[in-house]
């Protein structure tokens, strides 16, 4: 039996209304991940949805959902790191901690991990201007850290800084970047409770 003239263009409407629904609803999912709230599930393709604590910092950059297992893999090692730092971040609310607060360099270095494993998270992903814009926040977190940081904490920020100090633009040297983002991560893994090295 023929399809009808007048059947055609309404199941291509329907279809396209579906389709634009799909997208807006990625989209706002990710807007609320990049914007912060008090709780983001972060979708991944094919695993189950992780839940990312927030409030980040404005200047945290967040990766798109995870469509392959290494990506999935530093999504699994980021959202680690998101908890340790709400962990430190609330714990130093409930005691009325400032800026200045030893513990501010511990939450800082956690912050500084993330946006590292971002960077890297996007190099799979092959968004070279997430990387580009993690790996700087995550210089900048790390010379941060060191301002209110002793030790233990204080020698495993400026090992990270380090580890860092060449770090070229991933985007102009991924080979090299990834190397000393994956450095990084390590060397700022113990900040994390049970965090154990990453596999390079």
């Amino acid at each position: 039996m023929r399809a009808s003239v007048t059947g055609r263009p309404r199941s291509r409407t329907v279809r396209l209304v579906a389709w634009a629904g799909a997208i807006l609803l990625v989209a706002l999912m990710l807007a609320l991940a990049a914007c912060g709230g008090d709780t983001t599930s972060v979708p991944t393709v094919g695993a189950p949805s992780h839940t990312l604590t927030l409030p980040l910092p404005t200047t945290t950059t967040v990766p798109t959902p995870a469509t392959n297992p290494e990506s999935r893999r530093y999504m699994t090692m980021l959202k680690e790191t998101y908890d340790a730092a709400n962990a430190v971040s609330r714990a130093m609310e409930e005691r009325g901690a400032s800026s200045t607060d030893p513990d501010a360099a511990r939450l800082l270095g956690l912050r500084a991990r993330a946006q590292a494993i971002t960077a890297r998270k996007a190099m799979v992903d092959r968004d070279a201007n997430l990387a580009d814009a993690a790996a700087l926040q995550m210089r900048k977190l790390l010379m941060q850290a060191q301002i209110p940081a002793q030790s233990p904490v204080l020698e495993i920020v400026q090992r990270a800084l380090a580890s860092s100090e060449d770090i070229p633009v991933p985007s102009d040297s991924p080979e090299e970047a990834k190397a000393i983002l994956e450095t990084v991560i390590d060397d700022l893994s113990a900040l994390v409770p049970a965090a154990g090295a990453t596999d390079s």
